[in-house]
């Protein structure tokens, strides 16, 4: 017990939870037990001109269920050309 600045009123301490509940009171581990796998896979997006240069990206299974193909810049021949999805090995 504290004793307060005014004069030698007794102040109430907060009442203190036992360490098992302490675990069950806690949110964050209830929301990590209850997340599921993601549906994202990492993808590398390859050159079409043959130069070997890629890009690294994450695709949605679910929602783009065919191969990405983009018109990017490829810096080796500094032009903007295809890639297109190849698996990470």
């Amino acid at each position: 017990m504290c004793l307060s600045p005014r004069g030698g009123e007794r102040r109430r301490q907060p009442p203190t939870l036992d360490p098992i509940d302490e675990n069950i009171m806690q949110p964050t581990a209830i929301l990590q037990m209850a997340r599921g796998k993601g549906k994202t896979i990492p993808i590398k997006l390859l050159s079409t001109a043959g130069t070997g240069y890629f890009y690294t990206t994450r695709r949605n299974v679910t929602r783009t269920p065919e191969k990405f193909k983009f018109v990017k810049f490829d810096p080796v021949v500094r032009r903007r050309v295809l890639f297109t999805e190849h698996k990470i090995k």
